[in-house]
Formats: structure tokens, C-alpha cells, sequence
């Protein structure tokens, strides 16, 4: 890794940090059943892997969930538009941030889950999370990421987007919710 995008990234962390510092957004611990509105942030540099994020989010529409979508295309691709919203580097500044409208749409949007779908680490995907206004955001387990995830998977370290979309459907079913129950 050069000295300049070693920089780079700790800039990033550091204002970052800043950024955190003053959301004011209240998380909770929320289940498949019981959310209404699931954002899925995503890398879609592999067309195979977003097919089935789609594929799933498709899945999601049908039993009635309201369901937005956020992809990162490293480039923008010329004979090929896709199906859903999606930014590339053009809109990604010298500190890796998204700068884009469509990025601080889905980051102002309030959702019951956020889903970040993307397996190799991505500061801007991970800044994108850490800015979220969701109530409960889940990721691919990795270390000292708590700041941009709620609820992290473990997963092989060659694992897959094949791999993650079953455990997150997995363990966001499982989740107990208790609620105080009074009685008379």
C-alpha cells in the first residue's frame, strides 16, 4: 500500500469519526418478520452476485416489504444500465466519501434495516453504513467495524455474497425480540 492512500485512509477514519460523532440516529435490534422497510447496499463490480442481491430483494418486495437498493459499480459500465440505483468512482472523493445525491438519499432514508452486502472491505460502502439513518444495520463480520454495523456474520474469509445473503436471511429471522408485557 503506498504512503498516499495510507493517508488517505486515515483521513477518511478521522473525519469519519467526526461525522459519527454527531448523528443522533437511535439504533435497534429489529427482526426479518417485523421490519417494513429494508435498504440493501451493495457491491455490484460482480454481475453474478448482484443478480442474486436482486434476486433476494425481489424476494423481499413480494412478502411486502418496502424495498431500496444502493449499488457501487467501480465504473460506469457503457453498454449496460442497471436496474437499479448505483454510484461509481466518479462520485467518490479524494477521502473516499460518496459525494452524490442518490447516496445521501438512501443514507437520510429511514429504514428498519439496512443490509450491506459486500464481502471485501470498502471504506466508502462502510462509510455509506456508518452514515445510515437505519435502525438496525447488518454486515459481513469484520474486525473493529462496529462503528459502521449493528450485527455482524462470520464468515469464512473466502466466503461469497452467495454465502452471506443465506446467513443474514438466517440469523435476521432468528432474532428474538422481547417487549415488557404488563399485566393487570
Amino acid at each position: 500500500m503506498s504512503l498516499l492512500i495510507s493517508i488517505r485512509q486515515k483521513l477518511h477514519r478521522f473525519f469519519l469519526k467526526r461525522k459519527i460523532s454527531k448523528q443522533s440516529y437511535a439504533h435497534k435490534t429489529i427482526n426479518l418478520s417485523e421490519a417494513k422497510s429494508i435498504s440493501i447496499l451493495f457491491d455490484a463490480d460482480q454481475q453474478a452476485e448482484a443478480d442474486q442481491i436482486i434476486s433476494w430483494a425481489n424476494e423481499l418486495k413480494k412478502s411486502g416489504k418496502d424495498v431500496q437498493l444502493l449499488a457501487y459499480l467501480p465504473y460506469k459500465l457503457k453498454e449496460y444500465t442497471p436496474p437499479y440505483p448505483y454510484f461509481t468512482n466518479k462520485s467518490i472523493n479524494w477521502l473516499f466519501f460518496p459525494v452524490s445525491e442518490q447516496v445521501e438519499q438512501f443514507t437520510n432514508n429511514r429504514c428498519d434495516i439496512l443490509c450491506c452486502l459486500f464481502i471485501k472491505e470498502n471504506l466508502t460502502l462502510e462509510s455509506i453504513a456508518a452514515m445510515s439513518n437505519a435502525q438496525f444495520r447488518v454486515g459481513k463480520f469484520s474486525e473493529g467495524k462496529t462503528y459502521c454495523f449493528d450485527f455482524m456474520i462470520n464468515l469464512d474469509k473466502n466466503a461469497s455474497v452467495a454465502e452471506l445473503i443465506p446467513q443474514m436471511k438466517h440469523f435476521l429471522n432468528k432474532i428474538k425480540l422481547r417487549r415488557n408485557v404488563s399485566t393487570i
